[in-house]
Formats: structure tokens, sequence, C-alpha cells
């Protein structure tokens, strides 16, 4: 295993889904990829919608520095990024990435929507 993704949303079980991913990471000198997804309204507002993606964005961002921080402290590989749109689509097109390789992505996911993608994931 050279690569965990982690899906974060800011939740408890996104927190522990976290600590699970971040003590595989470091049990098995792998990398740990953090992946924050701000989710549009179904129905945008160009104005609203700006200001709220952006609102997120900051909010996941704040949230994603202190999780990097802790890493740090475990001494694990970790990089992250806040993406817009569907948070199952862009977990699975982030685990097909070429940042984690398809062969080689763990998913710890904390949205039950995702679940069924897992197996398509990896």
């Amino acid at each position: 295993m050279n690569h965990i993704l982690v899906a974060f949303d800011g939740s408890e079980s996104a927190s522990r889904a976290f600590d699970f991913g971040l003590a595989l990471a470091a049990k098995f000198g792998a990398r740990l990829h953090v992946l924050a997804v701000v989710r549009p309204p179904e129905i945008p507002e160009d104005v609203e919608t700006e200001a709220m993606i952006e609102s997120a964005r900051e909010d996941y961002e704040r949230q994603l520095g202190a999780l990097q921080a802790r890493a740090a402290k475990s001494k694990v590989d970790t990089g992250s990024a806040v993406v817009i749109g569907h948070p199952a689509e862009q977990i699975v097109r982030r685990s097909r990435s070429s940042i984690t390789p398809r062969r080689t992505v763990s998913i710890i996911s904390c949205w039950v929507t995702v679940a069924r993608h897992c197996s398509a994931a990896g």
C-alpha cells in the first residue's frame, strides 16, 4: 500500500477516518491524501453559489491545515485538496488520478454514498 485516500467532510466520522488513515499510513510508510469536496447547491444562484463555495473552501482549507499538522507530528507524508462537485464522483475521480495511482489506493470514506463506488475505485 503506497497511497491512502481519506475523504473528509469535517464530521466526527471523517475525523475518525483520518485517524485510521494516518495510522495505516504510518504503519505502511504510505502517503496520505486527504480530500474535501464542496458540493454546490442543486439550484445555483450565481452570487450565492460563489459565496457559499468560497466559504466552504476556506473552512475546509483551515480544517485540512490542522490535519496536516497532526500528520506532520506523526512523520507521515500528507497532501490535501479541496475540490468542487459531487462527493462520490470526486472521490472516485481522485482515487483514479495520477496523484493516487489506482492500484495502490485504499479509500476510507465518511460518506455512505461512496460505498457503492469503492470497489470500482481500487
